[in-house]
């Protein structure tokens, strides 16, 4: 058995603080998933929404660095105000939506540089 060691608590305790905006951002996305979920008054699978809430919550971590600045450039909102805004609006748009989102922003651009290329 290791020697009992109060510091790992400490530490454990710096790490969560040291990346408390990436866990708000995250839990902010899949709390409205779960509210989005309910709001529509489907009747999905419960994985399905625990799938759709983890997705969002992995696309809200990864885009929050790359958001932080605009958002603060902006709108002037601190950096914790605004990792709830952009977890919260990646959750209530959802996976469906940005999928959609997206797909149609890369035709449009594949579509427009096959015609300039020609």
């Amino acid at each position: 058995m290791p020697e009992k060691n109060p510091d790992v608590w400490g530490a454990l305790w710096s790490l969560i603080l040291m990346h408390a905006n990436t866990l708000t951002t995250a839990a902010s996305a899949i709390i409205a998933v779960i509210l989005r979920a309910f709001f529509v008054r489907k009747k999905p699978l419960l994985r399905y929404t625990v799938l759709d809430a983890l997705i969002c919550a992995l696309i809200a971590t990864t885009a929050e660095p790359l958001a932080q600045p605009f958002l603060q450039f902006f709108f002037h909102v601190q950096s914790e105000k605004a990792s709830y805004f952009l977890g919260v609006m990646i959750g209530f748009i959802g996976t469906e939506r940005l999928r959609e989102y997206l797909f149609k922003f890369i035709n449009k651009k594949v579509s427009r540089n096959d015609y300039d290329n020609q």
